[in-house]
C-alpha cells in the first residue's frame, strides 16, 4: 500500500507499507480505510491464509508501523474484503461475505472497537 501525503500544491509519497510476513496469493491491499486525521490505516489481506486478514497501522510523526494483525475463526470467509474505518479511528468495520457459521456463504460484518490500547 502507498501512503501519500499532500505538502502544499503536490502530493508526495510518505511510505510503502507491507505485511510483515508476505506470501504469494494473500492480497495484501485488496482494501483500504484511513482515519479522518490518517494517522490509523486498515488494509485487508481476504486471502491471507484460509480465511482473510486485516492489518492495522499507525503513524507516529512520518512513519508507518504495524500495529495488529486481526483473523477470525469462522471457516470458509474471506475476512477483509471491505473495510470502513470511523473518522477518529476509533471503530473499524470488517465486511465477510463469504462467513458461513450460520449458512453457507451467508456473510457477516465484524465492528472492532478500541480503547486507547488494545482493540
Amino acid at each position: 500500500v502507498y501512503v501519500f501525503v499532500r505538502e502544499g500544491q503536490r502530493w508526495q509519497q510518505q511510505a510503502f507499507v507491507k505485511t510483515s510476513a508476505p506470501r504469494d496469493g494473500d492480497g495484501f491491499g485488496f482494501s483500504v480505510a484511513l482515519s479522518a486525521n490518517g494517522d490509523s490505516l486498515a488494509v485487508g489481506a481476504p486471502d491471507d491464509d484460509t480465511n482473510g486478514a486485516v492489518y492495522l497501522f499507525r503513524r507516529q510523526s512520518c512513519t508507518w508501523s504495524q500495529w495488529q494483525r486481526m483473523v477470525t475463526s469462522s471457516t470458509g470467509g474471506r475476512f477483509g474484503i471491505s473495510l470502513a474505518l470511523s473518522s477518529p479511528g476509533q471503530v473499524l468495520v470488517v465486511g465477510d461475505p463469504q462467513e458461513d457459521s450460520v449458512a453457507s456463504n451467508s456473510g457477516a460484518a465484524y465492528v472492532f472497537t478500541h480503547d486507547g490500547h488494545t482493540w
